[in-house]
């Protein structure tokens, strides 16, 4: 096959509070090949408040990455290669705007997430070998017409069985 790429996406309203979406990606390359599907449903109570959820899967030829901390003088290997890798992406986002809803006369919008990426997921061709969960919340409102309040606390961590590395972070201001 000659070296060819394709990407589609599409998305589509049912109505005003329904959309269903669809990606698909193939990539063909001398020994590096590469696919992604995903399809993702968004349920919309009004502008602002919503719930997406997504579910992707990749397929990789796994090309190695390799690091250097010393200038180029030696180099470690970042990711597993053992040719072709294959894995799993879920999301959840979900979103509120409260004064559109009619809950509040100032604007507040609330926000929260979650990611699961399988140890074998390639996005664009970058696959670390790990597993990735992330999730968190944040908040952004009005008080009086002078101040407003925002806050977000997150939490991102990575790796398998007894290898694993973890952010985690909140902010009030």
């Amino acid at each position: 096959r000659a070296d060819v790429s394709i990407g589609l996406r599409g998305k589509q309203w049912l109505g005003e509070h329904i959309a269903i979406g669809g990606t698909y990606v193939d990539e063909d390359r001398a020994g590096a090949d590469y696919q992604l599907q995903g399809v993702d449903v968004t349920l919309q109570a009004t502008h602002g408040t919503y719930l997406k959820i997504e579910h992707s899967r990749s397929e990789a030829a796994a090309a190695p990455i390799f690091f250097s901390n010393n200038g180029g003088l030696s180099f470690i290997q970042r990711n597993p290669t053992q040719g072709s890798r294959s894995g799993d992406a879920n999301a959840i986002e979900a979103r509120a705007d409260l004064k559109a809803l009619g809950w509040t006369d100032s604007a507040w919008n609330l926000g929260a997430w979650r990611r699961d990426i399988d140890p074998g997921f390639s996005v664009a061709r970058f696959d670390h070998g790990l597993a990735v969960r992330e999730y968190g919340a944040e908040f952004l409102g009005e008080i009086g017409s002078r101040f407003s309040l925002v806050g977000r606390y997150s939490v991102a961590g990575e790796g398998t069985g007894g290898v694993r590395r973890r952010l985690e972070k909140g902010q009030v201001s």
